[in-house]
């Protein structure tokens, strides 16, 4: 297991196949990431920096995108649009 995965097997069953398709989508699309930790929620890394973060909130889920030289190609390859928070 990784922390990413024991994260997930912590969390109550209604969120956990949520966090299971996030955490598969990621591997699935971009086979070179490795599971971190980082900001205090599991992020998958690519090229050692951070791709996406995700978590557990009380009403469902989080997603936390980083920075755009690394989550753009993810999103256009799962052709997710990009929609800026202002």
């Amino acid at each position: 297991m990784t922390v990413i995965t024991d994260y997930i097997a912590q969390q109550t069953e209604a969120v956990q196949p949520l966090l299971q398709h996030i955490y598969d989508l990621v591997h699935e699309e971009v086979s070179e990431t490795v599971d971190g930790w980082k900001y205090g929620i599991s992020t998958p890394l690519y090229k050692e920096k951070p791709l996406l973060g995700f978590a557990a909130t009380k009403n469902g889920i989080s997603i936390y995108p980083y920075g755009n030289s690394t989550i753009t190609p993810f999103l256009e390859k799962v052709n997710l649009p990009i929609i800026p928070i202002i």
